[in-house]
């Protein structure tokens, strides 16, 4: 399962299948992809997980992410 907030840009997270916090969050919509995507990420993650300031982020990337035009999750078939 994954968590997001309510943020215009979200933040979300999950754990991954060995147990590891897999953090993502908006940083810029429709615009280039920043240089160092961690520097960026790490405060909003220590936002949620302030306990975390000592731990090294393995691995960080950048790609798109989609979202209804009413924000809203939709379920169906």
């Amino acid at each position: 399962y994954c968590v997001e907030d309510c943020n215009y840009l979200l933040d979300y997270y999950r754990l991954s299948g060995d147990q590891r916090l897999i953090f993502g969050g908006g940083v810029v919509y429709g615009a280039r992809d920043p240089a160092n995507i961690e520097a960026i990420i790490r405060p909003k993650m220590l936002k949620a997980f302030p306990q975390l300031k000592d731990v090294k982020i393995d691995y960080a990337w950048t790609g798109n992410f989609l979202l209804t035009l009413s924000r809203l999750p939709q379920v169906g078939r």
